[in-house]
C-alpha cells in the first residue's frame, strides 16, 4: 500500500540526510604514508607551503622505539609542527584508547599530528596536501580527534585550490575519540561539500590543524580521497536471497533500486516514493526496518552485524551512531523507531518534493523468512 502525506513531506524534507559512496581509485593518508619520502606521491607533509624534513627519532626517549618523523627538528625549537604514523606507543604508555583507559588515544600504526604553536620556527600551520593525479569527481572521507584530553583544542580546515571548503574544532572533553573521530563529513561545509567534488590534475587538496588554545596539541588524522564512481559495492547489494539465488533488490525509489550505480535521481520538488518489496523467498508479508544516513559513508563507515545478517554500508543511529542525521526511516518490526509509518511488505510512501537539493543513504533489514532478518540492498536518492 502505497500513501503520499503533506506532513510527512516536510519532515522527511527536514531532515538532512547523505549519500552512499562507491568508490575507484582510492587514496589514503594512513596506508600510503612514507617516513623516507616528502612529497610522497600525491601526498605532502608540511607547515605552511614547505614539506617538512625527515628526522630519524623525534624526541628520543618519547617512545621505547626511534619514531621517524616529518618536522624542522627532532627535539627543541622545531620539533612542532609534526607528522607522523606511530610505530610504538609513547614511552610509559601500555595501552591505546581513551580515559580511563590511557592517557593516550592513539594506536600503532596512527597518522598523528601536533600543532604549530610557540616551540615551531615560523608560525605557518602544519598541513598535509594531495595533489590530484586524476581528472573528475572525487570524494573526501576521514576524520579527527585529540590524542590527550589535556585542556586543549584544534581547528582543522579543508581546503581546495586554497578556498576553504569546511572547518571544525576539536577539543579536550569534546564527544570524539579514536573510536569515534568528528567526521570531515559533519564539519561547517557539510556532507555535500566533500561528496562529488570536481577535481583537475594538479588541484591541490589541503587539510590544515591550527591550535585553538594557548599551546597546540596532538590530533589523529584519518583521511581519504577517493574517486567517484558508480560501481557498487559489496554492502550495498544487500545479502537477502544469499544462497537462494539472490541477492535480491527489495528496497527502491520510483520502483527502482537504481540500478548499476545504487543512485535514483529525483528533481527538485518532484514527488517520489520509497517502498520495500516482499522477498521472493517469503511467502508471507515481511516485517522490515529501514535506516538512513546523513554523511558520506566511507570504507571506514560500513558495519558488520553478527551471524549471517550481512554487512550495512553504514553505522545507523539505533545501533549508536554518532552522526546527528542519522535516523530510522521506518519500521514495520514494531519497535517504534520508524520516521514514516509502515506497515509489512508490500509497503511503499510517497513523498510530495523536496525544494532544495538533497542526498540520502538508505539501507535497512528485513525478513528473508519468518524470524530470519537479512541486509536489504542500499540505495541513494539524489536530489537533484
Amino acid at each position: 500500500m502505497s500513501c503520499v502525506i503533506p506532513a510527512w513531506t516536510s519532515r522527511f524534507a527536514a531532515a538532512l540526510l547523505g549519500l552512499v559512496s562507491f568508490v575507484h581509485a582510492q587514496f589514503d593518508l594512513t596506508s600510503q604514508w612514507s617516513d623516507t619520502a616528502n612529497p610522497n606521491g600525491p601526498w605532502s607533509y608540511n607547515q605552511g607551503t614547505s614539506p617538512l624534513p625527515a628526522q630519524a627519532s623525534w624526541m628520543p626517549g618519547s617512545y621505547p622505539i626511534p619514531q621517524p618523523c616529518w618536522a624542522v627538528s627532532a627535539s627543541g625549537l622545531g620539533h612542532v609542527p609534526v607528522w607522523l604514523k606511530q610505530r610504538s606507543l609513547p614511552s610509559g604508555v601500555s595501552a591505546c584508547g581513551p580515559a580511563p583507559i590511557s592517557s593516550v588515544d592513539a594506536c600503532v600504526g596512527d597518522v598523528i599530528v601536533h600543532s604549530t604553536d610557540a616551540s615551531s620556527v615560523g608560525g605557518a600551520s602544519a598541513n598535509v596536501t594531495w595533489t590530484s593525479p586524476i581528472a573528475g569527481a572525487v570524494d573526501i572521507c576521514g576524520g579527527l580527534w585529540m590524542m590527550r584530553d589535556i585542556g586543549r583544542a584544534n581547528t582543522w580546515r579543508l581546503h581546495k585550490n586554497g578556498l576553504l571548503i569546511s572547518q571544525g574544532t576539536v577539543f579536550s572533553g569534546d564527544p570524539y575519540s579514536r573510536a569515534a573521530p568528528f567526521p570531515l563529513s559533519q564539519g561547517s561545509g557539510g556532507s555535500a561539500s566533500l561528496s562529488g567534488l570536481s577535481v583537475a590534475i594538479g588541484d591541490v587538496i589541503r587539510l590544515d590543524i591550527v591550535k585553538a588554545s594557548s599551546a597546540g596539541d596532538f590530533c589523529g588524522v584519518a583521511l581519504t580521497i577517493s574517486q567517484s564512481s558508480t560501481a557498487p559495492t559489496i554492502c550495498a547489494a544487500g545479502t537477502v536471497g544469499i544462497g537462494l539465488g539472490g541477492p535480491f533488490d527489495v528496497l527502491t525509489i520510483n520502483g527502482t533500486a537504481g540500478l548499476p550505480g545504487r543512485r535514483v535521481n529525483v528533481g527538485i520538488a518532484q514527488p517520489f516514493t520509497f517502498a520495500v518489496l516482499p522477498p521472493p523467498s517469503n511467502p508471507m508479508p515481511a516485517n522490515f526496518v529501514i535506516a538512513g544516513y546523513v554523511g558520506i559513508p566511507c570504507t571506514q563507515d560500513t558495519t558488520p552485524l553478527p551471524g549471517s545478517f550481512g554487512t550495512l554500508c553504514f553505522l545507523p543511529s539505533v545501533l549508536g551512531s554518532t552522526n546527528p542525521g542519522a535516523f530510522m526511516l521506518a519500521d514495520s518490526l514494531g519497535l517504534g523507531i520508524g520516521f514514516l509509518p509502515a506497515t509489512p511488505t508490500p509497503w511503499g510512501f510517497g513523498v510530495g518534493g523536496v525544494g532544495f537539493p538533497l542526498q540520502v543513504t538508505l539501507q535497512g533489514l528485513i525478513e528473508e523468512t519468518p524470524g530470519v532478518l537479512r541486509t536489504t540492498n542500499a540505495i541513494t536518492l539524489a536530489i537533484p
